[in-house]
Protein backbone atom coordinates (compact mmCIF):
# COMPACT_ATOMS: atom_id res chain seq x y z
CA UNK A 1 0.00 0.00 0.00
CA UNK A 2 1.04 3.54 -0.61
CA UNK A 3 2.60 5.99 1.86
CA UNK A 4 -0.31 8.29 0.97
CA UNK A 5 -2.43 6.42 3.54
CA UNK A 6 -0.97 8.48 6.36
CA UNK A 7 -3.19 11.45 5.38
CA UNK A 8 -6.46 9.50 5.24
CA UNK A 9 -9.36 9.63 7.67
CA UNK A 10 -10.69 6.52 9.42
CA UNK A 11 -13.67 4.53 8.11
CA UNK A 12 -15.89 3.44 10.99
CA UNK A 13 -17.59 0.09 10.36
CA UNK A 14 -20.97 -0.93 11.77
CA UNK A 15 -21.70 -4.32 13.32
CA UNK A 16 -24.36 -6.23 11.37
CA UNK A 17 -24.48 -9.63 13.10
CA UNK A 18 -23.74 -11.43 16.36
CA UNK A 19 -22.79 -15.07 16.79
CA UNK A 20 -23.04 -17.58 19.61
CA UNK A 21 -20.37 -20.27 19.81
CA UNK A 22 -19.68 -23.03 22.30
CA UNK A 23 -15.90 -22.73 22.43
CA UNK A 24 -15.19 -25.32 25.13
CA UNK A 25 -17.14 -27.54 27.51
CA UNK A 26 -19.10 -25.17 29.74
CA UNK A 27 -18.17 -22.03 27.77
CA UNK A 28 -20.43 -20.31 25.25
CA UNK A 29 -19.50 -16.86 23.93
CA UNK A 30 -21.76 -14.27 22.27
CA UNK A 31 -19.86 -11.84 20.03
CA UNK A 32 -20.10 -9.38 17.13
CA UNK A 33 -18.88 -11.25 14.06
CA UNK A 34 -19.73 -9.20 10.94
CA UNK A 35 -19.05 -5.56 10.14
CA UNK A 36 -20.10 -3.43 7.16
CA UNK A 37 -18.26 -0.34 5.94
CA UNK A 38 -20.39 1.47 3.35
CA UNK A 39 -19.40 4.25 0.95
CA UNK A 40 -15.79 3.24 1.46
CA UNK A 41 -13.12 5.25 -0.39
CA UNK A 42 -10.71 3.26 -2.56
CA UNK A 43 -8.19 3.10 0.31
CA UNK A 44 -8.44 4.19 3.91
CA UNK A 45 -7.95 3.27 7.54
CA UNK A 46 -10.77 1.42 9.26
CA UNK A 47 -11.86 0.54 12.78
CA UNK A 48 -14.56 -1.50 14.46
CA UNK A 49 -15.30 -2.60 18.01
CA UNK A 50 -16.02 -6.25 18.82
CA UNK A 51 -18.26 -6.86 21.85
CA UNK A 52 -17.94 -10.25 23.55
CA UNK A 53 -20.03 -11.75 26.37
CA UNK A 54 -19.31 -14.84 28.43
CA UNK A 55 -22.81 -15.44 29.87
CA UNK A 56 -23.38 -16.26 33.54
CA UNK A 57 -24.44 -19.76 32.45
CA UNK A 58 -20.84 -20.50 31.38
CA UNK A 59 -18.74 -22.32 33.97
CA UNK A 60 -15.21 -21.29 32.90
CA UNK A 61 -13.40 -18.05 32.05
CA UNK A 62 -12.36 -17.49 28.43
CA UNK A 63 -9.34 -15.51 27.24
CA UNK A 64 -9.15 -13.91 23.79
CA UNK A 65 -5.45 -13.72 22.96
CA UNK A 66 -4.79 -12.39 19.46
CA UNK A 67 -6.07 -11.50 16.00
CA UNK A 68 -4.98 -13.00 12.69
CA UNK A 69 -6.02 -11.90 9.19
CA UNK A 70 -6.74 -15.20 7.40
CA UNK A 71 -7.85 -14.07 3.94
CA UNK A 72 -8.95 -11.11 1.86
CA UNK A 73 -11.49 -11.47 -0.95
CA UNK A 74 -12.72 -11.13 -3.70
CA UNK A 75 -9.89 -11.89 -6.13
CA UNK A 76 -10.95 -10.65 -9.57
CA UNK A 77 -8.32 -11.37 -12.21
CA UNK A 78 -6.23 -13.05 -9.49
CA UNK A 79 -5.67 -9.82 -7.53
CA UNK A 80 -7.10 -9.61 -4.02
CA UNK A 81 -7.69 -6.49 -1.98
CA UNK A 82 -4.93 -5.30 0.32
CA UNK A 83 -5.96 -5.41 3.97
CA UNK A 84 -4.05 -5.17 7.25
CA UNK A 85 -5.48 -5.69 10.72
CA UNK A 86 -4.42 -5.48 14.36
CA UNK A 87 -6.30 -5.63 17.64
CA UNK A 88 -6.00 -3.40 20.68
CA UNK A 89 -7.46 -4.53 23.97
CA UNK A 90 -6.21 -8.14 23.73
CA UNK A 91 -5.61 -10.27 25.65
CA UNK A 92 -9.09 -10.04 27.16
CA UNK A 93 -10.21 -12.46 29.89
CA UNK A 94 -13.92 -12.80 30.61
CA UNK A 95 -15.21 -14.68 33.64
CA UNK A 96 -18.73 -16.13 33.50
CA UNK A 97 -21.21 -13.23 33.46
CA UNK A 98 -18.69 -10.69 32.13
CA UNK A 99 -18.64 -8.69 28.90
CA UNK A 100 -15.81 -6.81 27.27
CA UNK A 101 -14.62 -5.45 23.95
CA UNK A 102 -11.57 -4.97 21.79
CA UNK A 103 -10.90 -2.81 18.74
CA UNK A 104 -9.79 -4.02 15.31
CA UNK A 105 -8.14 -1.45 13.05
CA UNK A 106 -5.97 -1.36 9.99
CA UNK A 107 -5.84 -0.31 6.35
CA UNK A 108 -7.72 -1.55 3.30
CA UNK A 109 -7.63 -0.95 -0.44
CA UNK A 110 -10.64 -1.95 -2.55
CA UNK A 111 -10.43 -4.03 -5.72
CA UNK A 112 -12.60 -3.33 -8.73
CA UNK A 113 -15.33 -5.91 -9.39
CA UNK A 114 -18.41 -6.05 -11.62
CA UNK A 115 -20.39 -4.74 -8.63
CA UNK A 116 -18.01 -1.84 -7.92
CA UNK A 117 -15.13 -1.50 -5.45
CA UNK A 118 -15.06 -3.98 -2.59
CA UNK A 119 -12.90 -5.80 -0.08
CA UNK A 120 -13.70 -8.47 2.48
CA UNK A 121 -11.39 -9.21 5.41
CA UNK A 122 -11.70 -12.58 7.17
CA UNK A 123 -10.13 -12.73 10.64
CA UNK A 124 -9.64 -15.34 13.37
CA UNK A 125 -9.46 -14.36 17.03
CA UNK A 126 -7.39 -16.92 18.94
CA UNK A 127 -8.45 -17.79 22.44
CA UNK A 128 -8.45 -20.37 25.15
CA UNK A 129 -10.80 -21.73 27.79
CA UNK A 130 -9.06 -24.90 28.89
CA UNK A 131 -8.71 -25.75 25.18
CA UNK A 132 -7.68 -23.46 22.32
CA UNK A 133 -10.42 -22.04 20.08
CA UNK A 134 -10.92 -19.36 17.46
CA UNK A 135 -13.76 -17.00 16.62
CA UNK A 136 -14.39 -15.83 13.06
CA UNK A 137 -14.85 -12.13 12.21
CA UNK A 138 -15.62 -10.60 8.80
CA UNK A 139 -15.41 -7.00 7.64
CA UNK A 140 -17.06 -6.01 4.34
CA UNK A 141 -15.91 -2.77 2.66
CA UNK A 142 -18.07 -1.43 -0.19
CA UNK A 143 -17.23 1.53 -2.39
CA UNK A 144 -19.68 4.37 -2.96
CA UNK A 145 -20.32 3.20 -6.54
CA UNK A 146 -21.05 -0.39 -5.51
CA UNK A 147 -24.42 -1.96 -6.25
CA UNK A 148 -24.42 -4.35 -3.29
CA UNK A 149 -26.37 -3.12 -0.28
CA UNK A 150 -25.64 -3.83 3.39
CA UNK A 151 -26.59 -7.33 4.48
CA UNK A 152 -29.93 -7.67 6.27
CA UNK A 153 -29.80 -7.48 10.06
CA UNK A 154 -28.79 -10.79 11.56
CA UNK A 155 -27.12 -12.06 8.37
CA UNK A 156 -23.31 -12.20 8.47
CA UNK A 157 -22.71 -10.44 5.14
CA UNK A 158 -21.44 -11.71 1.86
CA UNK A 159 -23.10 -11.66 -1.53
CA UNK A 160 -26.87 -11.51 -1.77
CA UNK A 161 -28.56 -14.90 -1.67
CA UNK A 162 -29.96 -16.27 -4.89
CA UNK A 163 -33.55 -17.40 -4.67
CA UNK A 164 -33.91 -21.17 -4.62
CA UNK A 165 -36.68 -23.35 -5.99
CA UNK A 166 -40.15 -22.83 -4.56
CA UNK A 167 -40.95 -24.88 -1.46
CA UNK A 168 -42.49 -28.28 -2.07
CA UNK A 169 -45.96 -28.83 -0.72
CA UNK A 170 -46.10 -31.13 2.29
CA UNK A 171 -48.05 -34.38 2.40
CA UNK A 172 -51.65 -34.12 2.84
Amino acid sequence: MSDRLSVLATQSCVGTARATERVAPGVTLHYDNAFFCSDAPVRERYTFTVRVTNPASSTVSATLQGLELRLSTPRPRGRGPEVTGAASGLPLTLAPGESGSFVVSGLYELVRTDEGGKANAHFHVRGGAGNPFHLGLNAHFRGASGREAAPPAGRPGGPPRRPGPPPRPGPG
